[in-house]
C-alpha cells in the first residue's frame, strides 16, 4: 500500500506511510487486554511500519528486505518464546532494537556493502 500512495498517487513520505502503518497497528490490536497496552501496541507497531516503508523505499522497492526484516522481528517470538504481545518484555525489546540497529546500519551503508 505505501508503494502504491507513494509512487502512484504522489503523497509525500509521511502521508504514505502512516495510512498503511496505521492499518498495520489495528492488525495487532487483538493483543491488547487493554486501552493502555492497545496504545502501546499502536505505537510500538505503528513506528516499526515506518521503518518498514523507509526501508522498502530505500532498497528500490524491493518487498523481500521488509519481509526479512518483519521475520528476524518475529523470529525472536518463535525461537524463545518472550511474550505473547508486540510489546514484549526486555529481552524481546533489545533483540528488536539490535535488529532495528542493523537494518538501519545496513540499510544507510548498503551501497557501501552492496555495489549497484
Amino acid at each position: 500500500m505505501f508503494g502504491q500512495l507513494y509512487r502512484r498517487a504522489r503523497l509525500c513520505f509521511w502521508l504514505s506511510a502512516l495510512i498503511p502503518s496505521a492499518l498495520f497497528a489495528f492488525g495487532h490490536a487483538y493483543q491488547a487486554s487493554g486501552f493502555w497496552e492497545l496504545v502501546e501496541i499502536f505505537v510500538v507497531t505503528g513506528l516499526g511500519s515506518l521503518l518498514g516503508c523507509w526501508i522498502y523505499m530505500r532498497w528500490q522497492f524491493n518487498l523481500w528486505t521488509v519481509f526479512g526484516l518483519h521475520c528476524l522481528m518475529n523470529l525472536w517470538w518463535e525461537l524463545f518464546g518472550v511474550a505473547d504481545t508486540a510489546l514484549g518484555g526486555w529481552i524481546a525489546n533489545a533483540a528488536h532494537l539490535l535488529t532495528i540497529a542493523v537494518a538501519i546500519l545496513l540499510t544507510t551503508y548498503r551501497d557501501r556493502f552492496w555495489k549497484p
